[in-house]
Formats: structure tokens, C-alpha cells, sequence
């Protein structure tokens, strides 16, 4: 039989062990990260053996990805969620004071920064300590609290480049908690899995295969997408405030086929982009389109139509064919030299890279943007770190539902512990608040109206010009792209904190 003391005490020195190893590395990694970007030859043994441990003690950990509460999903979908996660975190760099930088990295700088900031108590020390770190009380700044979201960015990074409108979507909650071995807090990523299911739609007397376009929401699963019907106008003469989304899957393949350069993670995450903020749609020529971006620049158009108050994504056009703005506009030019040319046959992404220079649609303003996309880094670790400001406002939005929903709840559960006599005097006072509003509405319309009577009646005539309104441009949001990937060696302790 085994003896549990025994067996505790092993695991209690294999664990103290193992955090050994982990502080021995984490201080080589620690000189590197202060030389590399507080530009200075840092004299990180100034630092105690106690103020290291407290920055290391403030690192995030990441635990494997886990099963959501009642959730299907499998062991090996969890562990190539794992691996792919650990993959994206090694290589992933954002932006800090101009310089790339790694998440590790910017998690021991961010601790760094706090232990400076809140960790030292003697003024004097902590002086010193800044005046040779050239640390200002301006950059002391709380970094640490916007680590877990770049975590959380980062997962749904992943989760962007594996969702496929065709087969399966899957949502995440990072769980925050402390670490029972460690004096870290440590995130879980709970994922859950939706299956897609193609469905048959009746569509011009013909069964076509279609898909029900759902979207994943950060801390709170799985929704339909949906869509105001006032953003089409004239367009839609139903009744309903709101329309399902579903798209052909004929629609995917064309979208496979004239974005060719792209591979399948890439079309996911563009796929997913332009959905998580469908809002933009166009009518050309009596047809419904929805614009379609790959870094800010327009490649296409989808094509839709209303059928039995669903929007339906039909097919999908390139933007140099037909029946588009730009395609249309670009045709005519060559219509005017050559009435044969009925059709570019530029119409996939890769032949629109091989166009040569002299050729005069490089010289179209509408094609200038998406002929530069040849110079851009079009894998998908490249486009998702230019945008990696969007997974974060993602997050923080999730995280604002989140705590809506909680203190919904709260409230709820307040007024649940409530006596019986309380909720009544509530209610009371709650009937006596909506009488005394009635009354004084109608005291307002009884003045309103006798102050009209008083009054001689004028007649008014408004010209056409001055009772139009003026239209406002919207802004443009610049957003920073394009950021260096580099390569981080594989450690142990980075699969542990990082």
C-alpha cells in the first residue's frame, strides 16, 4: 500500500525542484529582457534575491487548454488546441515603446515595472533602483494588468484561424485563478465546440446546400448572426427587425478559388474578421453586396439576396469582374478601345500578382491598394499581429458583458433575499412613482394645449433647400500594423509561463 506521506513529500521536492529550475532561468531571462529594452548594460545583480522572487512571483501562468462544464470536445482537440496555443505565444510579437517585443518578455518587464512601482517600500532603495534602471515615474506604468488580455487576445487568435463556417466554431472563457503550486495567477482557456450543420434552402426552384452563419462571443458562447434590417433600406420590404445569416456553400468554394494565394487558417480568419463586424453593405446595380477586406484593403465583393427573411450569401466576385464597382469602371475603360472585351480574365488573386507593371491597370486607383498586397506578408501569423488591436477590443468587450451579466445577476439575487414585506414596499412606492408621472403628463399636455389656444395661429412655409439636412463624413480609424515576426527558443519554463 502506498504511503500518502511519503508520496506527498516526493511530489512537494519535485515541485520545489522544478520552480528552482524555472527562478535559475527566469533570472538569465530577466538581464536579457532589461538589457534589451531599457537600453542600458543592466546590473540586474543589484537586485535582492527578495525583489527578484517578487517579480517572478507576479508572472502569469497558462495552463492547458480544458473542457467546458458539460461541453463535447475531445482530449486530442484539446491537446492540438494546446500545442497550437503554446506555438502562437512563442512567436507572437506586439509592439513596446517602438520595439517588438515577446509576450514572456513583456510579462517580466511588466512585473519588473510593477515590483518598481508598488514592490519597494524603502524610498530611498527604490530611488536608487530607478536612477539606475533610467526607470522614469512615468514608465512605471501598471503594464501587468493588460497581460491576461493579451493571453486571452492571443487564444482568440487562435480560435479565428480555426473557426470554419462549414464545419465547426469553437468559443472560449479564460478562467483566472490563483496557482496552488505557485504564488502566480494562472489562466485556463475553457473551450467549447459548436458543430455546423448544412441545411437544404429552397433558392431559384433549386435545393442548394447552405450554412447558418453563427458567431463565437467572449464569455458568452455561441449566438446567431444576425442583422438589422434597416441597413438595407428599400431593399427589404418584410416586416422583420432582424435576419439570420447563411451563405451557399458555393459562395466558399468561389471564395477559395479567387483568393487563392490565401490557405485555408488565412480564409478562416478573414472569413471571421469581416463577419464579427458585418455592418457595411452596398446595392450596385439592384444587387446586394457585402465588401470583403484583407488588411484594411477591399479584394471582393459577396453577393446576397433576401429569401423568405434570410439573408442569403450566394456567391462571391473578385474585384476586377463584372457586376462590381470597380470591375465595371475598370471593363468600360477597355470597352471604349475594343468592343470584343466583355470579361477581365484577371479574376483570382495570383494571376492579379503576375499582371506586369506596364500594364495600365496598375495605374487604376480603385486596383493601387490591392496591387500593394503583393509586398505584404499574407501568411496568417503576419495578418493577425497587424490586427492584433482588434482581438483586443474583442476581449475587453467580452469582458464588459461579462460583468453586465454579473451584476444583472447580483441585482437579481438582492432582490431575491428580499423579505416579503420589503418587495411589497417597493412595489408600493415604485405604483406611487408612475401615478405622480402620469399626472404631471397630463398637467403638461392640459398647459400645452391652452397656451396654443392662446396664441394666434401662423401659418409657416418651408422651401425644399431649407428643409434638408446635411450628411456628416465619418472618420477613418487608423489602426498600426505589421509587425517583425522573430523566433524564440523553446524552454520549458516558456511552455509553463508562456
Amino acid at each position: 500500500m502506498v504511503d500518502n506521506q511519503k508520496l506527498h513529500k516526493e511530489v512537494v521536492e519535485a515541485q520545489q525542484s522544478e520552480s528552482f529550475d524555472s527562478f535559475l532561468y527566469f533570472e538569465k531571462r530577466l538581464h536579457q529582457v532589461l538589457k534589451a529594452h531599457l537600453n542600458i548594460s543592466t546590473p540586474t545583480h543589484l537586485l535582492r534575491t527578495d525583489e527578484k522572487q517578487m517579480i517572478f512571483s507576479l508572472l502569469w501562468y497558462i495552463n492547458s487548454p480544458q473542457r467546458m462544464l458539460g461541453k463535447g470536445i475531445s482530449r486530442k482537440e484539446l491537446k492540438e488546441l494546446g500545442e497550437k496555443y503554446q506555438q502562437i505565444l512563442k512567436t507572437f510579437r506586439l509592439s513596446h515603446k517602438g520595439k517588438p517585443i515577446g509576450l514572456l518578455d513583456y510579462n517580466i518587464l511588466a512585473a519588473f515595472y510593477d515590483v518598481l512601482s508598488h514592490g519597494i517600500k524603502n524610498k530611498k532603495r527604490l530611488g536608487m533602483l530607478k536612477q539606475t534602471f533610467a526607470v522614469t515615474d512615468s514608465e512605471s506604468v501598471p503594464l501587468l494588468k493588460n497581460v491576461p488580455a493579451l493571453y486571452e487576445a492571443c487564444f482568440a487568435m487562435l480560435l479565428s484561424r480555426l473557426n470554419d463556417v462549414r464545419k465547426k466554431h469553437y468559443a472560449f472563457e479564460m478562467k483566472r485563478a490563483d496557482d496552488q503550486y505557485h504564488l502566480n495567477m494562472t489562466l485556463t482557456p475553457n473551450v467549447s465546440v459548436y458543430r455546423v450543420r448544412q441545411e437544404s434552402m429552397m433558392i431559384q426552384r433549386s435545393l442548394r446546400s447552405v450554412c447558418k452563419l453563427s458567431i463565437s462571443k467572449c464569455f458568452a458562447g455561441f449566438h446567431d448572426l444576425k442583422v438589422s434590417s434597416r441597413k438595407f433600406g428599400d431593399f427589404y420590404k418584410g416586416k422583420q427587425k432582424e435576419l439570420n445569416v447563411y451563405i451557399q456553400t458555393d459562395a466558399l468554394s468561389q471564395l477559395s478559388d479567387k483568393l487563392d494565394v490565401f490557405d485555408s487558417s488565412a480564409l478562416n480568419y478573414i472569413l471571421n474578421s469581416n463577419f464579427r463586424k458585418l455592418e457595411t453593405f452596398e446595392i450596385y446595380n439592384r444587387i446586394l453586396l457585402i465588401p470583403i477586406q484583407v488588411y484594411k484593403v477591399r479584394v471582393g465583393y459577396f453577393v446576397c439576396d433576401i429569401i423568405e427573411d434570410k439573408l442569403v450569401i450566394r456567391s462571391f466576385r473578385f474585384l476586377t469582374q463584372a457586376d462590381t464597382p470597380e470591375g465595371d469602371r475598370f471593363l468600360s475603360e477597355f470597352r471604349r478601345s475594343d468592343d470584343n472585351i466583355r470579361h477581365c480574365l484577371v479574376d483570382r488573386m495570383s494571376l492579379l500578382f503576375k499582371v506586369k507593371d506596364e500594364v495600365c491597370m496598375c495605374d487604376d486607383t480603385d486596383y493601387k491598394d490591392l496591387r500593394k498586397l503583393k509586398n505584404s506578408k499574407l501568411n496568417i501569423d503576419a495578418m493577425q499581429e497587424a490586427n492584433y488591436e482588434e482581438f483586443l477590443t474583442y476581449i475587453k468587450q467580452g469582458e464588459k458583458l461579462e460583468i453586465s451579466s454579473i451584476n444583472h445577476r447580483q441585482e437579481e439575487l438582492s432582490l431575491q433575499n428580499q423579505s416579503l414585506g420589503s418587495l411589497l414596499k417597493l412595489l408600493l412606492l415604485n405604483s406611487l412613482g408612475l401615478i405622480a408621472a402620469l399626472i404631471t403628463k397630463m398637467f403638461y399636455v392640459l398647459a400645452h394645449k391652452l397656451r396654443r389656444l392662446a396664441k394666434p395661429r401662423v401659418e409657416l412655409i418651408y422651401s425644399e433647400e431649407e428643409s434638408q439636412t446635411g450628411h456628416h463624413s465619418s472618420g477613418e480609424l487608423h489602426i498600426n500594423k505589421g509587425h517583425e515576426i522573430l523566433s524564440v527558443e523553446e524552454d520549458l519554463f516558456e511552455e509553463q509561463v508562456s
